[in-house]
C-alpha cells in the first residue's frame, strides 16, 4: 500500500500547481483592472448594497462596475468589479454576452451595470450570475 502513495501524491501535486497558476492569473488580471477604476468608482463600488432578489433563493441584486469590455465582433466579454464586504476586498468577474446585447443595455467601460449574484450564506461568498 505504502509503495503506492508516492504515485498517488503526483495527480495532486499537478492539480495544486495548476490551481495556484490559475489563482496566481486571476490576481494579475484584477491588478491591471484595478488600475483603471478611480478613487472614487472605488468607493462606491464599496457602497453598492446586495439586495435580496425576486428570481430565486440565494440571489442577490447589485450593481457592478464595468472596468473593461472586449468586443469580438459578434462576441463581448464584460470585466465587472464587486466588492466582498465580510472579506472587504475587491474581486472581478467576467460577463459573456452578444454584441447586440451590449448596445442593447448600454453597457460601457467605467459605468454601472446591475447584475444578479449568489450569496452562500455559509461563507458569505458572492458569485456572478448574469446582468441584470
Amino acid at each position: 500500500m505504502l509503495a503506492y502513495l508516492p504515485w498517488a501524491m503526483i495527480p495532486c501535486a499537478i492539480l495544486f500547481i495548476v490551481f495556484y497558476f490559475f489563482a496566481k492569473k486571476e490576481n494579475a488580471n484584477l491588478e491591471e483592472l484595478m488600475t483603471k477604476v478611480s478613487e472614487e468608482a472605488k468607493y462606491q463600488i464599496k457602497k453598492e448594497l446586495y439586495l435580496p432578489s425576486k428570481e430565486g433563493k440565494n440571489l442577490y441584486t447589485t450593481k457592478g462596475y464595468v472596468a473593461d469590455i472586449t468586443d469580438n465582433g459578434s462576441k463581448a466579454k464584460a470585466f465587472i468589479i464587486f466588492h466582498n464586504t465580510p472579506r472587504n476586498e475587491f474581486y472581478s468577474q467576467t460577463a459573456k454576452l452578444s454584441s447586440e446585447e451590449l448596445k442593447e443595455k448600454g453597457i460601457q467601460a467605467g459605468k454601472f451595470v446591475p447584475c444578479i449574484m449568489k450569496l452562500d450564506e455559509e461563507y458569505q461568498i458572492y458569485g456572478f450570475k448574469k446582468l441584470a
